[in-house]
């Protein structure tokens, strides 16, 4: 006798949620061969591996740096899990607080890499300067301020910041900085 799963959809609009754009940024942990971490927070994954490789940059300060030079950035292990939001600030929260906690439970603080308690330089990775018709400049610090000001869907900005680009669209420029 075989049985079966019956798998019931609603059929009323009252379940449907609308489509909204999913933003996405990752948790990220390394280990060298002494079992002492680094934990960091980006949203922009390609671009901070590929600062990691390179080791005539300070990375994200001395403790890290200084690691850097026993112990090859090649020879780490590295571990990721992405975080998702719909709401560009609510992610950076979301990546602040996943980033402080990772710190404190592999201790990488005290006995590790990290230079401070966690989630001190995510306001800095969506910094935009916005240049409207008349030649204005205004710089700002989240993707809804940059929407806000620009009239560009956040859609559009969050393409720009993942792609290190601009855009320029209607007279407006959008530049991301960092």
């Amino acid at each position: 006798m075989t049985s079966s799963i019956v798998l019931l959809l609603p059929t009323t609009h009252d379940c449907y949620l609308p489509a909204m754009p999913l933003l996405r940024g990752d948790i990220y942990r390394y280990e060298d061969e002494f079992d002492k971490n680094y934990v960091g927070a980006t949203r922009h994954v390609e671009k901070r591996r590929g600062e990691w490789v390179c080791t005539s940059s300070d990375y994200a300060g001395a403790k890290i740096a200084a690691a850097r030079k026993i112990t090859p950035p090649d020879k780490w292990e590295y571990y990721s899990f992405p975080v998702f939001d719909t709401d560009s600030d609510r992610l950076d929260q979301r990546l602040k607080e996943y980033e402080s906690y990772y710190i404190a439970e592999f201790d990488s603080f005290e006995n590790g890499y990290n230079g401070n308690r966690g989630g001190k330089g995510i306001a800095a990775w969506v910094l935009f300067r916005v240049t409207d018709a008349s030649g204005v400049e205004e710089i700002v610090q989240s993707y809804e301020a940059a929407s806000k000001l620009s009239g560009v869907p956040i859609g559009s900005i969050s393409y720009i910041a993942q792609k290190d680009d601009h855009l320029a669209k209607n007279g407006v420029k959008i530049e991301r900085l960092n």
